[in-house]
């Protein structure tokens, strides 16, 4: 029989879980939060936490020696693990730290945290030997060989290209070399096999890569038009896009980042990926849990709150000029550091205006119910962009795929309320195996090349429930 391991180290849990080739869950899924310490203590609390959580995933299994185990891991990133003499760890760069500078025309999002620590920690960095993604670290600790793990060649100048390498005169010995996720990297090491009750004869270590491209393909987003609104501890609204259609995008309009976004290759060739980044998703949906507790108690009410968002005083239409341009202006540039700095000139516009809807409902519910349309507005505002791209081609947006990964809520009104923003319906994955199953994918894909990675992607990554425009 042939097992494969997925773990996907994220930024504040660890997941893991064992499938068959047919990706089938085999025993439960883990989840352990990652313990908060310093960045450069992080690679060895991880590493102590991936052996933990292989154990926990294996014990209950009968792995006989003839059976084949595949381990595949993704991480967050452009998080770094810099390595000196005897692969000694002497420092870490998390994806969300401020350990980098900014480098104009480079398209690379690693060599800006390896600039930062070539020019302000020099001390560091001249006993560097190697430096690693950190999915690639750990990988190299279960199986002793390092590469850089990308799904195609179209992602290398994002990480670290040869030319970049020469460019900013880094020493090439740094950078280890590229090899295609899914691929095989190299046999476990005799000591962790041992530990897990494993052979070097059975136990395999496969190449991963970045967490949110097998989100991508674990809830099959994977066609033009395809969506998918990836929430963790930062949430992403990701699109496929026509790769010509993509760089025309961004040729006809410079100002493309004014809502904080990225363009980068797709997983299926020749696609391209963009991200818009949602600020304060997890704040806003807190804030707005009476609203929709509220809402969700009757048909009524459920629809007198709909009605309210998309009539003309329900968005910021209806704001006043100077408010309206200032929470815009707070929204689009991420100049807002606080939710209140956020949610300040919107709310200021609007509660009089839900006052006068919700004549019954105290300040504390006018607020929640406020903070539930800036949420609204907010992804409207990122589909309408959506849609004004897909448009110059006449592309739609794929109907009944929009898909949903990462952490839930568990007011399930707002995938309701959501789908009537966008017009179309919502689909939820099983969320918490979206990257896990994509790095299966991913190893299926390389294994039997004679399908592909788009034909697994639709084979195995299936919803378990959906939600309509109300």
């Amino acid at each position: 029989m042939t097992y494969f391991v997925s773990l996907d180290i994220g930024s504040s849990f660890l997941k893991g879980a064992v499938f068959s080739s047919t990706l089938r869950v085999l025993g439960r899924l883990l989840t352990h939060k990652i313990p908060s310490t310093s960045p450069s203590l992080l690679p060895a609390s991880l590493w102590g936490l991936c052996v933990q959580c292989m154990q926990e995933l294996l014990s209950p299994l009968d792995i006989k020696e003839e059976d084949t185990l595949f381990l595949s891991i993704s991480g967050n990133g452009p998080t770094l693990v810099y390595l000196g003499a005897d692969d000694k760890v002497l420092a870490c760069s998390l994806w969300n730290s401020s350990d980098f500078l900014v480098l104009h025309n480079e398209a690379s999002y690693y060599l800006p945290f390896v600039e930062f620590m070539r020019r302000k920690k020099p001390d560091i960095f001249s006993e560097l030997r190697q430096i690693l993604p950190l999915a690639e670290y750990l990988s190299f600790l279960f199986c002793a060989k390092v590469a850089t793990f990308v799904p195609h060649k179209q992602f290398v100048p994002y990480l670290w290209a040869e030319e970049s390498i020469q460019k900013h005169q880094l020493p090439p010995s740094l950078f280890p070399p590229v090899q295609l996720t899914g691929t095989e990297l190299g046999p476990m090491r005799p000591d962790i096999a041992r530990l897990l009750g494993l052979t070097t004869n059975n136990a395999r270590v496969l190449c991963g890569g970045l967490d949110y491209l097998s989100a991508l393909v674990g809830s099959a987003s994977v066609a033009v038009g395809d969506v998918c609104i990836r929430s963790g501890t930062s949430t992403v609204v990701n699109m496929c896009f026509d790769a010509q259609d993509t760089k025309r995008h961004l040729e006809e309009e410079p100002d493309h980042a004014s809502f904080p976004s990225f363009v980068l290759p797709h997983p299926i060739e020749p696609c391209m990926n963009m991200g818009i980044s949602m600020p304060f998703f997890h704040d806003l949906l807190q804030e707005s849990s009476p609203a929709l507790r509220y809402c969700a108690q009757d048909e009524k009410t459920t629809l007198s709150f709909w009605n309210f968002f998309s009539s003309p005083v329900g968005t910021l239409a209806g704001a006043p000029a100077d408010s309206q341009a200032d929470a815009l202006e707070s929204i689009e540039s991420h100049k807002a550091k606080t939710l209140d700095a956020l949610l300040r000139p919107f709310h200021d516009s609007l509660r009089d205006r839900l006052a006068v809807s919700f004549p019954q409902q105290g300040e504390a519910m006018q607020t929640s119910l406020s903070s539930l349309t800036l949420l609204l507005f907010l992804f409207k505002k990122i589909f309408l962009r959506f849609t004004k791209q897909l448009d110059k081609k006449n592309n739609h947006l794929r109907t009944g795929h929009v898909s949903y990964s990462g952490r839930k809520t568990e007011h399930t009104l707002f995938y309701s309320y959501l789908a009537s923003v966008l017009q179309t319906e919502i689909r939820l994955y099983e969320t918490e195996y979206c990257e896990l199953r994509g790095n299966i994918i991913f190893a299926l894909a390389q294994q039997h090349k004679e399908h592909g990675l788009l034909h697994y992607a639709h084979a195995f990554a299936l919803p378990t429930s959906s939600y309509l425009p109300i």
